[in-house]
């Protein structure tokens, strides 16, 4: 996530630079090259084997432990109970794994799994929703430009390069429940206070008191943005392991972590695609400091949801809590 901010806030810095000082054309062969260069790489990767088939031999050399094999019984590793099969009616063979096409159905039947696709949709809610309405909010209430309002995004995003890493550090040791809870309840009151100035409040009236306490929000939210990012996608993530832990192969040979990704992505960018639409017309229409409560309000509520349902690292290790 720390290199993905870093290409979203410098990409525009270092593109404005060039058209400014070389031209229209090159500035646009360097996302070009990048591009050939990605092209080249993805060419001449070499893509791990699967070690989650059953015929793929061992990294020491040795065939992979087959419970299933006669001689199984006689290693120390052997489980005391065999597992049990079913045959087909057909031919008496195994039978196989469920289909892959039921990984959506699985997965997004399980409340775990939509509370985690909730906390990437509203992060990119809203992230979106500034993007959308604090232009003409700021310009309004300070009569800042594009300069000070950039200024502001970048009070937004430079701190998750930073604390990227540390947010991940900390998700190793403690697991997502309490990282993303603490997150999401600091974002409320940092919500809520970001529309103060312009309103009207008289101790926020002032013009250096209103501005003081915006910057004191965005740099607030900048910090505990991190530990927000892709927590939802993490622990959808461990929940397809506790799946494929209790049933091997449930979603298919080659398993669901792609699908994973996918949800995610098409999450994030459902909020990308909300959040405009939702802000837009709600600041219009009754103020941005009530859209700011609201979003304020919807950032508590998955708060909560993350605390019920997000796992520490203890749960994990044992399996997962049953739901």
């Amino acid at each position: 996530m720390s290199l993905v901010v870093t290409g979203t806030v410098g990409g525009p810095v270092i593109a404005g630079a060039l058209l400014e000082l070389t031209g229209y054309w090159p500035a646009w062969c360097l996302p070009l090259g990048f591009l050939a260069f990605d092209i080249i790489a993805w060419l001449i990767l070499i893509e791990p084997q699967d070690f989650n088939s059953a015929d793929t031999p061992a990294r020491d050399g040795t065939p992979e432990y087959d419970e299933t094999t006669p001689d199984s019984n006689n290693r120390e590793c052997s489980p005391l109970l065999s597992p049990i099969t079913q045959p087909n009616s057909k031919d008496g063979e195994v039978e196989q794994t469920p289909s892959a096409t039921k990984f959506y159905f699985t997965m997004l039947a399980d409340i775990r799994v939509i509370v985690g696709i909730s906390n990437s949709v509203t992060t990119s809610v809203v992230v979106a929703a500034l993007n959308t309405t604090l232009p003409v909010h700021l310009r309004e209430i300070f009569g800042w430009g594009p300069l000070d309002v950039g200024t502001m995004f970048l009070l937004l995003r430079v701190p998750s390069i930073i604390l990227g890493p540390i947010s991940g550090w900390l998700r190793d040791i403690v697991g997502l429940r309490y990282p993303t809870t603490i997150a999401w309840m600091v974002m409320t009151p940092m919500l809520i206070f970001l529309g103060i100035p312009g309103n009207g409040t008289s101790w926020a009236s002032g013009e250096e008191n209103g501005k003081q306490i915006f910057i004191f929000c965005m740099v607030g939210m900048g910090l505990v943005l991190p530990f927000i990012q892709g927590s939802g996608m993490l622990h959808v993530m461990s929940i397809l392991e506790e799946y494929e832990s209790k049933q091997r192969k449930i979603f298919g040979p080659r398993g669901g972590r792609s699908r994973v990704f996918a949800m995610n992505e098409v999450a994030f960018n459902l909020g990308l695609m909300l959040g405009p639409l939702f802000a837009g017309p709600l600041s219009e229409m009754i103020g941005f400091d009530r859209m700011s409560m609201i979003l304020g309000c919807i950032c508590f509520v998955v708060g909560l949801a993350s605390y019920r349902f997000f796992r520490t690292r203890n749960e994990v290790k044992d399996g997962g809590a049953s739901v």
